[in-house]
């Protein structure tokens, strides 16, 4: 083999290493929140902040109480997503919150929510939610870990409606973009060769 091929096929080698060496994943950062009330007669005490000190995606917090004890709590979850001037929706589902809040969900994003909230907020596993009592949810993020990479980069539009009685009850909007982090991944060097 000549000198020629051996540093081509060096080069090929390392270019292979340093590539399975750098990994892609999702980032998302909150930009803006907006909590709206549309029963203050029950739902009381509302208070919702975005916050950049600690956590470079953001965090949430909420907390609310009620008037009286919530059996049923439908929904829609809307996510849009926007590249440039024009907007695309992603998903549409809508939701049952009080069996989402008993259940292991199967959609990505579902499954990200209700995992972050079991670990940060003090709702309870089944409803009702009952009266008088201070629910919040402090800290919330994006778990990027749950991102499928086929996601694209782009600008999103979270809006999720609570509905009790069928009568529309709160919304929740979440401004973001979504976009891709890359990580160089350092593997120890193996010292018995």
């Amino acid at each position: 083999m000549n000198v020629e091929k051996l540093l081509t096929l060096v080069d090929l080698l390392l270019g292979t290493v340093i590539l399975c060496s750098v990994s892609a994943e999702k980032e998302v950062f909150m930009k803006k929140m907006e909590c709206l009330n549309y029963m203050p007669e029950l739902v009381r005490n509302v208070s919702c902040n975005l916050t950049h000190t600690s956590h470079r995606s953001g965090l949430i917090n909420a907390e609310f109480i009620l008037n009286k004890d919530v059996e049923y709590l439908k929904g829609i979850f809307i996510l849009t997503l926007k590249a440039g001037s024009h907007g695309t929706n992603f998903t549409t589902l809508d939701l049952d919150y009080c069996q989402m809040l008993s259940s292991v969900e199967k959609n990505f994003i579902l499954k990200m929510v209700t995992t972050q909230l079991r670990q940060i907020s003090n709702l309870p596993l089944q409803c009702p939610l009952k009266m008088n009592t201070l629910y919040y949810v402090k800290g919330f993020t994006i778990n990027s870990k749950f991102i499928p990479s086929y996601m694209p980069e782009s600008n999103f539009l979270s809006d999720t409606h609570l509905n009790i009685k069928d009568r529309k009850a709160f919304r929740f909007l979440i401004e973001g973009r979504l976009s891709t982090r890359f990580q160089r991944k350092y593997n120890k060097p193996n010292r018995n060769l």
